[in-house]
């Protein structure tokens, strides 16, 4: 998962133009919404939708029964903390993924319909 979404961060960023292009959002009056904390999204509940499905893939039965496999207490640790820190990226590196569909799709107004046939 970190593998792919750190490929995906760098060929939509590429796509796009650069981690730089992001500032260019903000000034266009269309997109100054998505920068705002109450703008299209509020940031407490993109905040909880990001906490509920990243606490969901720590706590899946599939996740939990290998850290019943592992070694001892101390692999345990390991790999929470492992864990925890490959889904940070992953969330940190995807995030900003639907701000580069802006660039990348013309007329986008919502990210969540990039991908839906008109």
């Amino acid at each position: 998962m970190v593998l792919g979404s750190i490929m995906m961060f760098a060929i939509v960023t590429e796509a796009a133009g650069g981690v730089a292009v992001i500032g260019e959002l903000r000034e266009r009056p269309a997109t100054m919404h998505l920068f705002e904390a109450s703008g299209a999204i509020p940031f407490v509940v993109l905040l909880g939708i990001t906490l509920s499905g990243t606490l969901k893939l720590l706590v899946d039965p599939r996740q939990v029964s290998r850290f019943y496999a592992l070694r001892d207490e101390r692999s345990v640790r390991v790999g929470l903390m492992v864990a925890v820190a490959g889904i940070g990226l992953a969330m940190l590196l995807l995030l900003p993924v639907g701000l580069y569909a802006h660039f990348l799709v013309d007329g986008i107004t919502d990210t969540d319909l990039a991908g839906s046939p008109s």
